[in-house]
């Protein structure tokens, strides 16, 4: 299979990039507002390409845990088998109104290509075999001027941290599947037989909320809101118990930045 990334990929990235700033439309001081774009690639009808069925349920997984966080109530945009620059024209969809004091969320459940070029490892694959390489993706993040949070469900994902070296002025966390040379991994759930990424299938298991006892299980101090570091050191427990073999990332180290959370009951 042959992986196009051409500079007229660049070209559109660059239109969109510019696009931004006057796409965006202004909202009341206060309160942020939240959006999310959640990409999911299952190469369905890609000649060449790994078949990741996981990756369509990771998506609806995500949708639903999102709808049922109150407290940070994201105006969600999913899709599914984008082409490279299908992936472009919904990160302009789903972040074009963003403020500078709104927090926008980038998930991507797919490939991450394997390269021995650096600038293309882990680049994030479309289905028609064309590459949103992780450079490209840190400075369209960055070009939004506002939080963001990125979540990667793909192999090699680590890399995006190697490319926000030197970008520390921009506001962005990371949490993701896999180191730099590290391939992500898939998990069968047995009551329902359905696959995941084994990443989102912790996203999801650690967002849960216990109506009984009022909890979430991957907040740590009980206030219902999950912080990226939370959630890293609920994943990284939750490998250690299983039979799954994913080395999760985090970026920056300590990030105290909330992902969701639930208003009290």
């Amino acid at each position: 299979m042959t992986h196009r990334f051409s500079r007229a990929l660049l070209a559109v990235l660059l239109v969109i990039l510019l696009a931004l700033p006057s796409a965006r439309r202004g909202h009341a001081q206060g309160e942020p507002s939240y959006y999310v774009l959640l990409i999911g690639q299952s190469y369905a009808e890609s000649d060449g390409i790994p078949y990741m069925p996981g990756s369509l349920n990771d998506v609806s997984g995500m949708t639903e845990l999102l709808c049922a966080m109150d407290a940070t109530p994201y105006a969600v945009t999913a899709r599914e088998d984008l082409t490279a620059e299908g992936m472009l024209d919904a990160f302009q969809e789903a972040f074009g109104a963003a403020t500078d004091q709104d927090i926008c969320l980038f998930y991507y459940a797919g490939h991450g290509f394997d390269s021995s070029d650096a600038a293309l490892r882990g680049a994030l694959v479309g289905v028609d075999g064309g590459l949103w390489p992780l450079p490209a993706l840190c400075e369209a993040l960055s070009a939004l001027n506002c939080r963001c949070l990125a979540l990667l469900d793909s192999c090699y994902a680590g890399n995006i941290v190697i490319c926000l070296a030197g970008m520390e002025e921009a506001d962005i966390h990371v949490l993701c599947a896999a180191g730099p040379d590290d391939s992500a991994d898939s998990i069968t759930e047995y009551k329902t037989g359905r696959s995941y990424g084994a990443f989102t299938h912790f996203l999801i298991n650690g967002s849960a909320f216990d109506d009984k006892n009022h909890i979430i299980p991957a907040d740590r101090d009980r206030d219902l809101a999950i912080s990226v570091m939370e959630m890293y050191y609920y994943i990284k427990t939750s490998v250690d118990g299983s039979s799954t073999a994913i080395n999760p990332v985090v970026y920056p180290e300590n990030s105290a930045q909330l992902l969701w959370g639930r208003n009290k009951p």
